[in-house]
């Protein structure tokens, strides 16, 4: 594949759902480009994942394999970060555990997409709103947001609500058009990760930081600012309006 960038990192937090993660990483295994992977996938302190992810067969057709095991309780935010210290490609994607990848070019179409749309390297690419379930975006543009993709006080949510406000916010966002080509095969019913009533919680702390940070506008430099309608956005997320930007109807 040509590109300017070496390698593409894949970054996978884990934790459980072990059958959905081998059918992911099946599926990179068997991609023409899996030579140009850097794979980073992570147990969120769960040594039977660990194990499982340790084992995995078809390591040797990827350019990198780590498998690496979160020294406590991360949660999916902490360790995609995790995940991200890790990584040595400065082109990164992450990528949900219950993802797959049916488009059997999607490695170059996201790379050759990403370089032409991003040329100094520095934006952020999502399925629509920006979630754990995939992106992709730079070292450049980590470094160009203040040093992080998701913040890291957030663990389950609302942090890619807060990235994905931000990169619009810069002018540094493109929105992927791939999505009928993944599979997401999880559910409400299929999450191991906390109980219900500890996840519920979870949420409401991640909540409350969204809003705290939110009226601060992010903490964002306002010379980064290059979106027309920064105002308005921030009045509609103001009214209450958690839902991502363009639902909003608000072009960018």
């Amino acid at each position: 594949m040509k590109s300017k960038y070496k390698s593409l990192g894949i970054l996978i937090p884990s934790r459980e759902r072990i059958n959905l993660l081998e059918n992911l990483l099946c599926s990179l295994a068997n991609s023409p480009d899996s030579n140009f992977l850097e794979i980073i996938v992570a147990s969120d302190n769960c040594p039977k994942t660990f194990e499982s992810i340790k084992k995995f067969p078809l390591q040797n057709k990827f350019l990198k394999y780590k498998a690496l095991i979160t020294p406590k309780r991360l949660y999916t935010i902490g360790t995609i970060k995790f995940c991200q210290d890790n990584c040595d490609s400065s082109l990164f994607c992450w990528i949900a555990n219950d993802v797959v990848l049916k488009r059997k070019d999607w490695i170059s179409y996201l790379v050759n997409r990403f370089e032409n749309f991003f040329p100094d390297e520095i934006g952020l690419g999502c399925l629509g709103c920006p979630g754990p379930a995939f992106g992709i975006t730079t070292k450049k543009f980590v470094e160009y947001n203040d040093g992080e993709v998701y913040h890291n006080g957030y663990r389950l949510h609302y942090a890619d609500m807060e990235v994905g406000v931000r990169a619009v916010l810069m002018g540094r966002y493109i929105r992927l058009s791939i999505f009928s080509d993944l599979k997401h095969k999880g559910g409400k019913n299929d999450i191991p990760a906390v109980s219900v009533g500890g996840f519920y919680l979870k949420r409401l702390e991640d909540k409350k930081l969204y809003q705290e940070r939110r009226k601060e506008r992010f903490f964002l430099d306002p010379k980064k600012i290059k979106n027309p309608k920064a105002d308005e956005i921030f009045e509609k997320l103001e009214e209450g309006l958690f839902n991502w930007p363009y639902s909003l109807n608000i072009p960018f």
